[in-house]
């Protein structure tokens, strides 16, 4: 009978604890360093993240030191202290969870060396174009999950990476797609409420397994469904089953889409049929991926766009297009293109910040034209506002993270919003800009009078006393606020003039809209996975995607 792998016995920290027993999915241990105290902790078979956080927070002073069993220290550890002429020899394949603790601190000695030897000015790291070398998304992990991808394995992995990194309360929120078993991860993990911090905090202090550990032995931040994937289910499920369903478009839809699929099939199989389309269009035909609906509605679109279509047909052997067809997939391209340009916008990784995602929203809907013979646009409207309720509920918090992060994204400001929603708009953000300054320590009052020029007067002019009424008092962060949202200026330096509504920035679009780039990470998968490479371990296929 295979044993049962554990985590916690090929932890390198190990020592500091004593183990005691296994109770379900978890285990517990017994704290060396909180003796006298018998201080007992509970943690996930699979994961040694509840453990490392109580070292991190309880003995933060304490210097701990790493210990390797028999065959771990065949590979060489990668320690904090070890010497910079040593970094290079070290790679995410030798030692795979050492290096990721290590990789900051190594690339901090190498940018200090890189200074030092080449006698550069400090204000190096000031500049543009360094801060365009290091300021990159960057992989952390692309971890193979053996056996079933359930709920607990998966919270489980994604909370050992967050502590592999030491990422601890930097992650301000995790975007996923919209599967159960994601969904499920976070609700069962997820952030939890303030009183039942304050319960796990107590029994924390006294050393004492609390119930809630037990069953929650980790705790994931924030999290949120990827909108690019929300859309995508509006486009591939919502309307085709609209389509479907109504029996006035059911046959044409069907019919139409069915022509369509036969053509890309025959430019795909055929060298024949691919030279006619290539000469009758000079373009080649696009091939729709049954993932991304955009790509599907541009498949579309490239074949409404072929000039004499009965043609090409014709010479390709098929059926031709009928009227009422063509008529219809040119109404379904209409109809649809606001949908497919919304999908590219908050699909991007560079420039794409979470404030685009509520104008994006408004604007597709404002956008999709009633002004045609089928019910569809109807359709695409109700399904907008069914799968995103949340974030469209004005009242709601969602929609008020969603309204800040756009206010202080400088091609918005308030130009998305109604007039009549200006003022509203601009109370939220000065009571996030004060709530913000006051936690910086940088509180201004929240009145504060305009300076003015007194002169000097002696006793005998206040025989002149007038009483002139007492200079009205300003709100200085609402000032602040006023003046970014009227400055023309839409370029990102601008913002260091304006420190409050930098931090507003920095809070609210630190998240992405969309988890494509991971998908994309994944599409490298095929380059990696060839047919003469069929041996490579996990660590490798890991390290070589990452790359």
């Amino acid at each position: 009978i295979a044993k049962e792998k554990i985590a916690f016995d090929s932890w390198k920290y190990k020592h500091y604890f004593k183990f005691k027993k296994i109770h379900g999915k978890n285990i517990t241990v017994i704290c060396l360093l909180c003796k006298p105290m018998v201080c007992e902790y509970s943690t996930a078979k699979n994961s040694t993240s509840n453990l490392k956080k109580h070292l991190d927070n309880v003995h933060k002073t304490t210097e701990l030191v790493a210990r390797l069993d028999t065959q771990q220290s065949l590979k060489r550890p990668c320690c904090d202290d070890d010497e910079e002429d040593d970094d290079d020899d070290i790679t995410p394949a030798t030692n795979k969870k050492c290096s990721y603790m290590y990789a900051q601190k190594s690339f901090e000695r190498k940018l200090l060396n890189f200074v030092i030897k080449t006698i550069q000015p400090l204000d190096i790291v000031e500049q543009p174009s360094f801060k365009q070398l290091v300021e990159v998304s960057a992989a952390l992990a692309c971890t193979r999950i053996r056996g079933k991808h359930t709920f607990d394995v998966i919270a489980s992995l994604i909370d050992e990476i967050h502590t592999s990194f030491s990422l601890g309360d930097k992650v301000v929120c995790t975007v996923t797609d919209n599967g159960s078993n994601f969904a499920k991860a976070f609700k069962e993990y997820g952030f939890q409420e303030e009183g039942d911090e304050e319960t796990a905090e107590v029994d924390h202090k006294f050393g004492l397994i609390s119930d809630v550990i037990d069953h929650q032995p980790f705790q994931l931040l924030k999290h949120q469904r990827c909108t690019a994937h929300t859309l995508n289910l509006i486009a591939a499920y919502d309307i085709h089953k609209h389509l479907s369903c109504t029996s006035s478009t059911s046959a044409v839809y069907h019919s139409s889409i069915a022509k369509c699929s036969a053509v890309w099939n025959k430019a795909s199989h055929s060298c024949k049929a691919y030279e006619v389309i290539e000469d009758n269009t000079n373009r080649k035909l696009i091939v729709p991926c049954v993932t991304r609906w955009n790509s599907f509605y541009n498949a579309v679109e490239r074949v409404m766009s072929i000039e004499h279509l009965s043609i090409v047909c014709d010479e390709m052997g098929m059926a031709k297009f009928k009227m009422h067809e063509i008529t219809f997939l040119k109404e379904y391209c209409k109809v649809l293109k606001p949908l497919a340009m919304a999908l590219d916008i908050l699909q991007g990784e560079e420039k794409c910040y979470y404030g685009y995602l509520l104008p994006t929203l408004l604007k597709l809907h404002s956008k999709v034209d009633l002004k045609v013979a089928t019910s569809l646009p109807d359709a695409i409207i109700t399904s907008i506002r069914k799968r995103f309720a949340l974030l469209l509920d004005t009242e709601g918090k969602p929609f008020q993270e969603a309204m800040l992060a756009a206010v202080a994204l400088l091609m918005f400001k308030l130009r998305w919003l109604l007039e009549d929603k200006h003022e509203h708009a601009k109370m939220v953000v000065n009571e996030e800009a004060r709530k913000i300054s006051s936690e910086a320590g940088t509180t201004l009052p929240l009145q504060q009078q305009e300076s003015a020029v007194v002169c000097a007067v002696s006793n005998c002019d206040n025989f002149f006393d007038y009483h002139q009424p007492a200079p009205q008092a300003v709100d200085v962060i609402a000032d602040k606020v006023n003046k970014f949202l009227c400055d023309s200026d839409i370029s990102l330096a601008c913002m260091s003039k304006y420190p409050n509504m930098r931090e507003v920035f920095l809070k609210y679009n630190a998240t992405i809209p969309s988890s494509a780039p991971v998908e994309r990470l994944f599409s490298l998968g095929t380059r990696v996975f060839a047919p003469r490479r069929n041996r490579l371990s996990d660590e490798r296929v890991e390290e070589l995607i990452l790359l």
